[in-house]
């Protein structure tokens, strides 16, 4: 869309009222684009990241990486996902729409790539379970403080929560 026309409509939307729901509807249909870098270990990913805090739980002995990726970097292309207060829920939209579940460092590279979404979304990777299958690992800022935790995938979600999906 060109984008003095974008501009036009979300300028007349705003007269309306209806500016952020447009904006909304658009951005969501937008793709992330980042890169895993898979010769890198999970606390060499979270390293990266600089959290404020990090579940104890989240490491390479509990988390493993694939060893088909391992020494890779592959370019990702990923969405968020919202408005679901389960796990499989979620991943019924995300597969309906060509998507599957985002991993752990898949979580990791968008939070390195795109901070800005951390501090806008908690970001959920349904994709990766810790090693007694049940926890997942999610982004969220509480206060100033980006931090890395745990949840249990059968648990509920506050609607507000993101779930991160990649293109399959």
């Amino acid at each position: 869309m060109n984008p003095t026309i974008l501009v036009i409509i979300i300028a007349a939307a705003a007269i309306s009222g209806l500016a952020a729901i447009y904006f909304f509807r658009l951005k969501k249909r937008q793709l992330i684009k980042f890169t895993v870098d898979y010769a890198k270990n999970v606390e060499q990913a979270i390293a990266d990241c600089k959290f404020h805090f990090v579940n104890v739980d989240i490491n390479a002995k509990n988390f493993p990486i694939s060893s088909e990726t391992i020494g890779k970097k592959v370019d990702i292309a990923g969405k968020l996902f919202r408005g679901f207060d389960n796990s499989k829920d979620a991943i019924r939209k995300m597969d309906k729409e060509g998507f599957r579940p985002g991993t752990l460092l898949e979580l990791l590279a968008i939070s390195i790539a795109h901070p800005e979404l951390q501090e806008r979304f908690s970001i959920i990777a349904l994709g990766s379970s810790s090693f007694d299958s049940r926890r997942v690992p999610y982004i969220y800022v509480s206060g100033y403080a980006r931090e890395l935790h745990l949840h249990y995938f059968s648990d509920a979600w506050s609607v507000k929560y993101c779930f991160l999906g990649v293109c399959k």
